[in-house]
Order: C-alpha cells, then structure tokens, then sequence
C-alpha cells in the first residue's frame, strides 16, 4: 500500500517520493460515540481546526465518517 501511495503523493505535490522515515497503518475499530456533534455547529466559519471523524457522523459506518472528511476536505478548500 505504501508503495502506491508514495508515488501518487509525489505527484499531487508534483515532488519525488521520499522514503518515509516511519509508517504506520490506521485501522478500524470500534468507533461509536455516545453521542454526535452538529458538524456545521462545532466548526464555525472563522475556525482554523476542522473538526471532523465519528463524533459528528451522521451515522456509525465508515461511510458516514468518510463524509465528515470529505465535507472539512470542501471547508478548507473553499477557504
């Protein structure tokens, strides 16, 4: 995995790939708040964090965090 992913960040940055001087793969696992955060609400306009992940999914499957990002991906492009 880490042998595609250096070479297509090499070329969004439009730099060779370094060697990673470490890595480490982030896996799934029990992710379930208690309860969510309005994502719209807990990052305002004027913010510099994006706050984003399980605890404002609208729902507890990967896809609904995977749109947490997507949506702060829009937010600090749009900035």
């Amino acid at each position: 995995m880490l042998a595609e992913a250096l070479p297509a960040l090499a070329k969004v940055l439009g730099k060779s790939a370094a060697k990673p001087a470490w890595c480490q793969v982030k896996r799934w696992r029990y992710a379930t708040a208690r309860e969510r955060l309005d994502q719209g609400a807990i990052n305002p306009e004027w913010t510099r964090v994006v706050v984003a992940g399980d605890a404002v999914a609208a729902g507890p499957n990967m896809e609904d965090v995977a749109a947490t990002g997507r949506w702060a991906a829009r937010r600090i492009c749009e900035a």
